[in-house]
């Protein structure tokens, strides 16, 4: 049986859960296809808040892997005013479950499952193998995306 945990009500509108099987967050690539935009542009549009919803994924600090909330791309005007933690508990899908499989992580974040790997052996995640597959804490995850935030 799987422990679960107390989760608000998610806003009116947002999806009970989150689709384990697409990018949630998407790279700056994408953005620069969908909005036909330059990769400079995308940064700079990070860099001062036009895009308000930007993580750095990486495991190292000299490279960033910046992801942007897919949701911003399309509804940036009313995702302007959520905050943080409503939007991690967005982006992370409004589900009791305790823990993630980390191929679910891996989908959510547009990662290689090398990063999510590398990222629990730096202890930026907190996960435990069961059966021969990786679990991410959820609550791990969230501090995470808190702590990537780029602001």
């Amino acid at each position: 049986m799987t422990d679960r945990v107390q989760l608000p009500e998610p806003p009116r509108g947002v999806r009970e859960t989150a689709p384990p099987y697409r990018a949630v967050l998407v790279d700056v690539n994408t953005v620069v296809a969908l909005w036909s935009l330059p990769p400079s542009t995308v940064l700079a549009m990070i860099e001062c808040g036009q895009i308000r919803w930007a993580w750095d994924v990486s495991t190292h600090g000299a490279h960033r892997e910046i992801r942007v909330w897919l949701r911003e791309l399309f509804q940036s005007t009313s995702v302007r005013t959520m905050g943080a933690r409503e939007v991690v508990e967005a982006v992370i899908g409004y589900t009791a479950e305790a823990r993630l499989r980390a191929s679910t992580v891996r989908r959510m974040v547009m990662v290689p499952h090398v990063t999510i790997h590398r990222l629990t052996e730096l202890g930026q995640l907190e996960g435990s193998v069961e059966d021969g597959k990786l679990w991410i804490s959820r609550a791990s995850l969230a501090d995470f995306l808190t702590r990537r935030l780029i602001v």
